[in-house]
């Protein structure tokens, strides 16, 4: 630890994951913020910037499964996943009230608040929920593939991920919770209910492009 690079690494990193420290938020909220700002100037569109979501999509992924791999906050705090997308839905949220998206705009704000409920909650830290939570995230790379290639099959890809990803992890997410001992009526199932209900909401809305696929009645606008 004599070297002055690994001892500044050394110090930056037990500041940065320490408990009482927002550069986690600050941080990566600078970073969208200022992306934003020049989707805005150049007249880009922010929510089609493909790649720049998924680095977020990545970090978040990345992130949680270290997170779950040490179990241990004092080498890496699970509060490092949940400020890095605290921070990405703070203005994903601000764009979409801008663009009039009702359902992302629902997306954002249920994702936030599970946000802060994960921050805010014991059983969450312990439980490592928002970590979990981030394998959501893995079926985003398949829609985006579909989206750019409007290809069946990658369509189809993309309808298994998100059974996965979505449909079945949540409720075992749900499942966690009640047997940690947040019954189904407490606030964070609620909660997470609400967020369920929304992608069963899209689910419904896969499942009937696979049915028009299935049926010569495909429109690709709609992948």
């Amino acid at each position: 630890m004599s070297n002055p690079l690994f001892l500044g690494l050394y110090k930056f990193w037990s500041v940065y994951n320490g408990d009482t420290s927002f550069l986690p938020l600050y941080l990566p909220l600078l970073f969208w913020v200022v992306s934003y700002t020049y989707c805005r100037f150049v007249r880009r569109e922010f929510h089609k910037w493909t790649l720049l979501h998924s680095f977020h999509n990545f970090g978040a992924i990345v992130l949680g499964l270290i997170s779950l791999y040490y179990d241990n906050d004092a080498v890496f705090s699970e509060r490092l996943s949940i400020l890095w997308s605290m921070a990405y839905f703070l203005v994903d949220i601000v764009d979409c009230i801008v663009r009039g998206d009702v359902a992302y705009t629902v997306h954002a704000t249920f994702c936030l608040l599970l946000g802060v409920a994960n921050y805010t909650t014991p059983v969450c830290r312990e439980l490592r929920m928002n970590s979990k939570a981030a394998l959501l995230e893995c079926s985003t790379p398949f829609l985006y593939v579909a989206k750019t290639t409007r290809h069946p099959a990658h369509f189809i890809l993309f309808a298994l991920a998100f059974t996965l990803c979505r449909i079945v992890w949540v409720p075992v997410l749900s499942l966690q919770l009640k047997q940690a001992g947040r019954g189904y009526t407490d606030y964070l199932q609620l909660a997470l209910c609400g967020f369920y209900c929304l992608n069963l909401f899209w689910y419904a809305k896969i499942l009937r492009i696979l049915y028009d696929g299935a049926t010569g009645k495909i429109d690709k606008k709609e992948v």
